[in-house]
């Protein structure tokens, strides 16, 4: 296991942490179960720097999203931190609840704009595609995910989509090595 990895899933788990002692709290426990300010153990700290980078399987989505569109004649997309930390809070919020939601408001009932305005201050053109898989590597995989994006015409679309020139891919995942649930968001954007 990389040190990237460890460092993630530790965060993964202490943020779960946290929450499961949160949502233990009762009535005075917000409806979100994601933290507060789009960031993991706050703004700045050594974990949300993690976030922000592009690691392991997000690495390897991101690199597979380009290559496919280079095959359709498009130029790749660069890797945006200004979209990374609302790519990780959907991946993270979508975990939480168990599933991505198709209409991709979080649980704070914030839509791709008001969640990425929100969580990055970015405003402006904008897309986001997700993906949630539970099980063998078959249905949890970077290549799971974009195998389900390119057979969906509207998901393919945004991959797709000459006017993206920006994106961030957040990934939250249950288990290592073996990964047993995947949760992948990736947010376009064009500076």
């Amino acid at each position: 296991m990389s040190i990237s990895t460890s460092l993630k899933k530790i965060a993964q788990l202490t943020v779960g942490g946290f929450l499961a002692a949160g949502l233990m709290a009762g009535l005075a426990t917000p409806a979100s179960a994601a933290p507060r300010d789009c960031a993991y153990m706050g703004y700045g700290s050594y974990v949300d720097g993690l976030a922000l980078d592009h690691r392991d399987d997000e690495v390897v989505l991101a690199n597979a999203i380009n290559a496919y569109r280079a095959q359709h004649g498009l130029r790749p997309l660069t890797y945006s931190r200004t979209l990374a930390r609302p790519a990780m809070w959907a991946s993270l919020d979508s975990y939480n609840r168990g599933f991505s939601p198709s209409n991709h408001v979080d649980t704070r009932g914030m839509g791709v704009a008001q969640r990425v305005e929100f969580c990055s201050g970015y405003t402006g053109y904008l897309g986001e595609i997700n993906y949630w898989g539970t099980g063998t590597s078959q249905w949890v995989s970077p290549t799971a995910a974009l195998n389900w994006w390119k057979n969906s015409p509207g998901h393919n679309a945004r991959l797709l989509d000459p006017n993206a020139t920006t994106f961030a891919v957040g990934q939250a995942y249950q288990g290592y090595p073996t990964i047993t649930r995947a949760h992948y968001t990736v947010v376009f954007g064009n500076h």
